[in-house]
């Protein structure tokens, strides 16, 4: 630990709340540092933006004692929050920025060096800025290796408390491949886009799989929360006219291209995940994954079972979005089955527990076996419509479940 870095983690004291962002912003020296002194987090209370299936950093592990929160259950936290030591924070991602602004008292942020007095937050801009705007002192962890945002919000000097020279490599999230499956649901979803939407595409291999089912594409812009090199390969060969995003992840050389590209903009959640903003985007598609659908069209993109397995994120800011938007759509897809094939992903009603997307919020269902347009339909003819783009297995179960749920209604 440099003397710079100690002199910062100083201001950490007994009562303070302390922002850990994540994405390719996350403060591993200060992770480390903290790892070796626990001692210096006694009394403060951290709160983790780790993203599931980028951050791998397990802050309540290797920092015993320290109290953590956070708006996900990533992996890395599983056992933290079982044992009742990482406690979740389930809200919307663009309640985020409020959020923090009442609660946290100390930030540590990743940025770019400096320049002409000003310093850019780089690929990682989904938090700082909306931060920036309130009471929060900030700690900037100047890193070489991140790249500044052309296009991006630029904070002073005289905003932080200190500038911390660091040298720990940005986090890059290990490739998933997408798999035959995914490819199937891919094409399926691909044939909702048309030439000149708007897109936002969830993150994983699914999401990789939809993006390069949308190569030919002319015309498209890209508005999310975060981007992986996919969305740049889309903007190279044509088919990607402008991005925004709050986030980019990846290698480090697509992390720089991004970061030097003129089409891709860089903002914070406040304008990534805002309703008006989104609402206002023409033919704005939001695509996004779960975990289970019921007959009604309710979605479960947060639990497997009782089990928590991620947390809102922006699903929900950028469905309503897009049902707002002229000629928007809201489409959820998911794998049909789960363990081995022999448990259907599409279900009669959603088991007990939180709701990710709620009745009537969804237009579009896909599945590997077909998209169910079922926005604006009976009730009935929804049931139907998720029952085709079921397992062809468990159609039959699910079609006489229905019967018996419909005697009810």
């Amino acid at each position: 630990m440099t003397p710079a870095l100690a002199a910062a983690l100083d201001r950490i004291r007994s009562g303070t709340t302390v922002l850990i962002p994540g994405a390719a912003g996350e403060p591993t020296a200060v992770i480390d540092a903290l790892a070796a002194d626990p001692g210096r987090a006694e009394g403060a209370r951290f709160v983790s933006c780790a993203i599931p299936g980028v951050n791998r950093a397990d802050i309540p592990a290797r920092v015993p004692g320290a109290a953590v929160e956070g708006f996900f259950v990533p992996d890395s936290a599983r056992a933290a929050y079982e044992a009742g030591r990482y406690r979740h924070v389930p809200i919307d991602y663009s309640a985020i920025p409020a959020h923090l602004a009442a609660h946290v008292d100390l930030a540590f942020a990743t940025v770019a060096p400096p320049e002409a007095g000003m310093v850019s937050p780089g690929v990682a801009q989904d938090l700082i800025p909306d931060l920036a705007a309130g009471r929060a002192r900030l700690i900037g962890l100047v890193n070489p290796a991140m790249p500044p945002a052309r296009d991006g919000i630029l904070l002073p000097v005289d905003r932080f408390d200190a500038l911390v020279a660091v040298g720990d490599p940005l986090v890059e999230p290990e490739p998933a491949p997408p798999g035959t499956v995914a490819a199937a649901i891919a094409g399926h979803v691909a044939g909702l886009v048309a030439d000149g939407a708007v897109v936002e595409v969830g993150i994983g291999r699914l999401g990789q799989a939809v993006l390069a089912e949308l190569a030919d594409r002319r015309g498209l812009s890209i508005h999310a929360g975060l981007i992986g090199e996919r969305v740049l390969d889309l903007v190279e060969a044509g088919a990607v006219d402008t991005v925004t995003t709050g986030v980019a992840v990846g290698p480090l050389a697509f992390m720089r291209r991004a970061a030097a590209d003129p089409r891709i903009r860089f903002r914070p959640i406040g304008h990534t995940h805002d309703a008006t903003v989104l609402a206002a985007l023409p033919r704005f598609h939001a695509i996004n994954f779960a975990i289970e659908v019921d007959l009604f069209g309710q979605v479960n993109a947060e639990r497997i079972g009782p089990r928590m397995a991620g947390g809102r994120g922006g699903l929900g800011d950028f469905a309503r979005g897009a049902r707002r938007s002229a000629g928007g759509r809201a489409i959820v897809a998911l794998v049909s089955t789960a363990a081995g094939g022999t448990v259907s992903r599409i279900v009669p009603t959603l088991s007990p527990g939180p709701v990710s997307l709620a009745y009537g919020e969804v237009d579009c269902v896909v599945t590997e076996h077909g998209a169910a347009v079922i926005a604006g339909l009976p009730v009935d003819r929804v049931a139907e419509a998720l029952i085709a783009i079921a397992d062809p297995a468990a159609r039959p179960t699910l079609a006489e479940a229905w019967q018996t749920l419909r005697r009810r209604m």
